[in-house]
């Protein structure tokens, strides 16, 4: 009996290993717009609580190129919030959609999916 306790423990521990080391690669996916080979505003990072936006370690992308700009807006309450904007720019003459994706922290991607026309 004690031997079938442990083998029951030790998989529902491997299971929970398994769902965290799944839960740990997260992404969260949005979409965009933009028109072939003119440089569009897809995305706006902003941290209201550590005035640090995310962003920062760049963009990998299929079919295009991306610009980081770091600016003031007025969001967060404050008028001059720094925040990271992200300009997509696709290859000349692309049409389709592309994958734009960043690297936030060590586990977390953000991917834009890009709609080019």
């Amino acid at each position: 009996m004690a031997r079938g306790s442990r083998a029951a423990v030790l998989t529902m521990a491997l299971q929970a290993a398994l769902l965290w080391c799944f839960a740990a690669q997260a992404s969260q996916i949005f979409s965009a717009h933009a028109k072939s080979g003119q440089a569009t505003l897809i995305r706006r990072f902003y941290d209201c609580q550590r005035h640090n936006p995310a962003g920062d370690a760049g963009a990998w992308v299929e079919h295009g190129s991306v610009t980081v700009k770091d600016v003031f807006r007025a969001v967060c309450g404050n008028a001059q919030e720094p925040v990271r904007e992200v300009w997509y720019t696709s290859a000349p003459g692309f049409i389709g959609v592309d994958k734009v994706t960043f690297q936030i922290g060590r586990s977390f991607q953000l991917v834009v999916n890009v709609t080019v026309q």
